[in-house]
């Protein structure tokens, strides 16, 4: 594909001249007809090369939707591994109440081939905040994604609210295609807050310039690259001082922040009764923490105490 884009892209300097070269030698044509039949032939080729252009645009498309059904199709698939015959492999339980707790969780990878981590057990209270620690590949955001039902290659319970009660901060923050409003308002776009208030909520996660960077609200953007990480965790952070849900998960949503910073909106999930569970290595975290849980792969899970 590429060489037929880059010969097409040079036709428009060879053709002309294979064309028109012969008859100016044997004198029939001036020299200045070369030149003409060049322009002519330019406007052509830029006419044309529409269907080029396009057609590199298709063909990315279609390896994209390619590789979305191989996605889909191995997620039909049902689990590969430790499990044979007509065995159903275990499945994590959720079940939905105004608390949240973990019993007796133990993690698999997806085909079930390794234990992430095992015996995990949790009792959080509300208004307590809970740290996820441990090395690196142990579980961790596995535990959250289970948390959130979208990983149920395990066995063990998980009980926890709805999740529209429950707001889930990435270490990389989801940025809407849309409006500044739009952006601080996600995953509740539709509500009706004040540029007041937005302006406020805007000073208490230290993004006071802002709205004069962008000139208003209604300022659309590529926002994704128009924000630095930093920024971005801190536009997540004023989503919950908007939206107001009951508990917040939180996988790293500080690691671009300085230590004040970090200081500042933890405050303030403190302040408003959150029940909160974070997934984090910084040491800081630990004061802003009631119960730290420990994990250690297949060696199993301990609970402390801050």
């Amino acid at each position: 594909m590429n060489a037929f884009v880059q010969l097409y892209k040079n036709l428009p300097w060879i053709l002309p001249a294979v064309i028109i070269a012969p008859q100016i030698l044997a004198g029939d044509l001036e020299i200045g007809k070369f030149a003409e039949a060049q322009g002519a032939f330019n406007r052509l080729f830029w006419a044309m090369y529409v269907f080029v252009r396009t057609f590199h645009e298709l063909v990315g498309f279609t390896a994209s939707i390619d590789r979305l059904a191989e996605f889909d199709d191995f997620l039909q698939k049902s689990p590969r591994g430790i499990h044979r015959g007509s065995i159903q492999p275990p499945t994590i339980e959720i079940l939905e109440d105004e608390r949240f707790a973990i019993q007796d969780l133990t993690l698999y990878t997806p085909n079930y081939q390794r234990t992430l981590c095992q015996n995990v057990a949790v009792q959080l209270k509300p208004g307590q905040g809970m740290l996820i620690r441990g090395m690196s590949g142990c579980g961790k955001s596995s535990l959250l994604r289970a948390i959130a039902g979208l990983w149920n290659s395990g066995r063990g319970t998980i009980i926890r609210p709805q999740l529209e009660k429950i707001l889930f901060l990435p270490q990389h923050p989801y940025m809407v295609l849309g409006t500044l409003r739009e952006q601080l308002l996600y995953p509740q776009v539709n509500a009706c807050i004040s540029d007041r208030q937005l302006c406020q909520v805007l000073q208490q996660v230290n993004l006071p310039d802002l709205v004069a960077r962008f000139q208003g609200f209604d300022t659309e953007r590529d926002w994704a690259d128009v924000f630095s990480l930093g920024e971005q965790q801190r536009i997540a952070f004023a989503r919950i001082l908007i939206t107001q849900p009951k508990y917040v998960i939180l996988d790293e949503a500080t690691s671009a922040l300085d230590v004040k910073n970090e200081e500042n909106l933890y405050r303030y999930l403190l302040e408003m009764g959150k029940t909160f569970i974070s997934v984090g290595h910084r040491s800081t975290l630990l004061r802003y923490h009631h119960l730290i849980l420990e994990l250690s792969g297949e060696e199993g899970a301990q609970m402390l105490y801050s």
